[in-house]
C-alpha cells in the first residue's frame, strides 16, 4: 500500500472532499470508495462506472459489506393491530427500497433488486454480484463501518501510506490496536 503512494500513484496525503476532487474533476483514473458515494459523483458531468473489486485474495469472490437493519421489539404482550401496524411499516420500507438504491444501495429484498425500475439504474445494477458475495465483519462490538476499529487501524494505515511510518511500524500499531480493543470490556452487557 506504501507503495502506491511512494511511486506517485496516488497522493501522500489526502482528505475525502480532495479526494472527491479529483475524481469528480477526473484527474484520477480510479477510485477505491463506497457505493454511497454514487450520489456526489451522479450530478457531475463526470461520465463513470462502478463494479465490485476484482477477486485477488482467497478461494472466491468477496465484498466487504455493512447493512442497514430494522430491529422489531419482541413483544408477547404487544396486541395483533400493533404488530400488523409494525409490520406494515416494514414492508413498505422494503418494498420502496429502490430510493435507497438511488442513493447506490443494492436492495436486499430480491423482488426490488429484480424489477426493471432497479435493473434500469445505472451504475447501480452493475454491480449486483457484490450482494451475493457479502462478507459481514465477525461479531465484535468495536467492530463495522465508521467503528473504533475502522478509525485505529486507518490511523495506522495512514501513517505507512504518507511515509510517517514503515510499513513493519503500521503492523505494529494495528496489532496494538488490535489487541487493547479486544482485551477491553464491552460498554454493552
Amino acid at each position: 500500500m506504501q507503495g502506491l503512494t511512494t511511486s506517485g500513484l496516488m497522493p501522500k496525503s489526502i482528505d475525502g472532499p480532495g479526494v472527491t476532487s479529483l475524481f469528480s474533476t477526473g484527474k484520477v483514473g480510479f477510485l477505491l470508495d463506497g457505493e454511497w458515494q454514487i450520489p456526489t459523483y451522479a450530478g457531475s458531468s463526470l461520465k463513470f462506472d462502478v463494479i465490485p473489486v476484482p477477486h485477488i485474495f482467497g478461494p472466491k469472490p468477496v465484498a466487504y459489506a455493512d447493512s442497514h437493519a430494522l430491529v422489531l421489539p419482541r413483544n408477547a404482550e404487544m396486541d395483533d393491530q400493533r404488530r400488523g401496524t409494525a409490520l406494515d411499516f416494514v414492508r413498505s420500507l422494503i418494498g420502496s427500497s429502490v430510493i435507497w438504491a438511488k442513493g447506490g444501495h443494492i436492495p436486499a429484498w430480491l423482488p426490488v433488486q429484480n424489477s426493471a425500475e432497479f435493473r434500469a439504474m445505472r451504475p447501480q445494477a452493475n454491480y449486483t454480484e457484490a450482494a451475493r458475495t457479502a462478507q459481514y465483519d465477525p461479531p465484535a462490538w468495536y467492530s463495522g463501518a465508521g467503528s473504533q476499529l475502522q478509525n485505529l487501524l486507518g490511523a495506522a494505515i495512514a501513517t505507512s501510506q504518507t511515509g510517517s511510518a514503515r510499513p513493519a511500524q503500521a503492523v505494529r500499531e494495528m496489532r496494538k490496536q488490535l489487541d487493547k480493543l479486544a482485551a477491553a470490556k464491552p460498554p454493552v452487557g
